[in-house]
């Protein structure tokens, strides 16, 4: 279908047969309208399936609105929906309601937008366990009323898929599998509950509620601006170069791992989780929130600042720098040049044990203020140097009449000065 005007079709097929329309594999429908709207209305509850192909070029639409019940398009298996559309709407059914029906089990490509990048699902969304959702470069990809979002969820490079309204209860995603340098956004209002979740989002930018029930959800960029945002679940969160966390609440319980890829990390957050592991690659790793694990902590930087609580009594946790070359120091105040721990630091955390510097580099460990019993609070404290670890005159571990009441370990792979 081709038009240079308006146009509206309709498509009302008769009980008799299947009553519905279909596009059979490997046939190819192409919706193309050149410099005004094609619109293809489903009536009367009526049911649109394709196994084939359909294009949508132009300003086309499709409506599947409530007359007597919602009409639905269903992409069923093999079937492959392109949307090339430049209209803001490609699928409309009612402004308050929004459910018409809309169902993938085949691919969908939001991809060409030619004239425009952004596109908006006015319709009940239900990505189906076989199922692959393409939003391309640069693409954006609005969706009214997410349902299910199962299956394969690819957003390319520049690409944003918003879920920007919910009016059929929380967003599920349930054993998605994402992929993508692109975005996953969110919006305000909208509650998102991932389940079984796997693959790798480029950015989370978390403006509603996301709940990770289970699952493991890599991103490389994660930010949540908004006050009444928040970031709850036992499922497993990797940040992988990026984290902004200003606004909401942000209570993860299973395993996070954090990386800030350049500059600081600032840790300001209340946390309980399974394990936790914070990184930042070249600058400083500051933390201020109470922190309890009940599996390992890592924290790796070369410099730190740890002013919160680190509460981890049946684990290690572990403070070592980023550059395997670079000295570690425990020290009164900081010297410069070398990962600095003073004292005061080390007493924040609580741990079985407290393992200080690495092996697998090649710095000194040196260690030039006393430390006392009450400095640790851990069964063992383990000082590790991937070269010499030196003891500067006075600066002892324990003193006479004032035993060290822990276990102490000293590594090094070179000499213990």
């Amino acid at each position: 279908a081709s038009t240079g005007k308006a146009l509206t079709v309709e498509l009302n097929p008769g009980t008799s047969g299947a009553g519905k329309i279909s596009v059979s594999s490997g046939a190819t429908v192409v919706l193309d309208g050149v410099n005004d709207e094609l619109g293809v209305n489903v009536k009367n509850g009526k049911v649109w399936e394709n196994a084939g192909t359909v294009t949508m070029n132009g300003l086309s639409v499709i409506r599947i609105p409530n007359e007597t019940s919602y009409a639905s398009f269903s992409n069923l298996t093999g079937g492959v929906l392109n949307i090339n559309s430049s209209s803001n709407w490609s699928f409309l059914s009612d402004s308050s309601v929004q459910g018409g029906i809309l169902t993938n089990a085949g691919t969908v490509n939001v991809n060409g937008l030619v004239g425009g990048t952004t596109t908006a699902w006015e319709a009940l969304f239900s990505n189906l366990a076989g199922g692959t959702l393409n939003v391309g470069a640069a693409k954006f990809l609005s969706m009214q009323n997410g349902g299910t979002l199962a299956g394969a969820v690819f957003i390319d490079t520049g690409g944003t898929l918003l879920l920007s309204e919910q009016h059929a209860g929380p967003v599920a995603l349930t054993n998605t599998a994402f992929s993508g340098t692109g975005a996953l956004n969110i919006g305000t209002g909208v509650t998102a509950n991932f389940n079984g979740s796997s693959g790798t989002v480029g950015q989370l930018n978390v403006g509603g509620s996301a709940n990770l029930q289970s699952g493991t959800l890599n991103v490389g960029s994660y930010s949540q601006p908004v006050g009444s945002s928040s970031f709850a679940g036992a499922g497993n969160l990797n940040v992988l170069s990026s984290f902004n966390h200003t606004g909401g609440s942000f209570t993860p319980t299973g395993n996070l791992s954090i990386t800030q890829a350049s500059g600081n990390l600032n840790f300001n957050e209340t946390v309980s989780v399974a394990s936790l592991n914070l990184t930042a690659a070249t600058g400083t790793l500051a933390t201020t929130g109470a922190a309890t694990s009940s599996g390992a902590v890592t924290f790796t930087a070369d410099d730190m600042n740890i002013a919160g609580a680190v509460n981890a009594p049946s684990a290690t946790v572990t403070l070592r720098p980023a550059t395997l070359a670079r000295d570690t120091a425990i020290e009164a105040s900081n010297s410069g040049g070398a990962l600095s721990l003073q004292p005061s630091e080390l007493q924040r955390v609580t741990a079985n044990v407290l393992a200080v510097g690495r092996l697998d580099g090649t710095g000194n460990l040196s260690l030039t203020t006393p430390l006392t019993s009450g400095n640790v609070n851990a069964g063992t404290l383990r000082l590790l140097a991937g070269n010499n670890f030196i003891s500067s005159s006075g600066a002892d571990i324990g003193s006479v009449g004032t035993p060290f009441n822990h276990a102490l370990e000293l590594r090094a792979n070179n000499n213990v000065q």
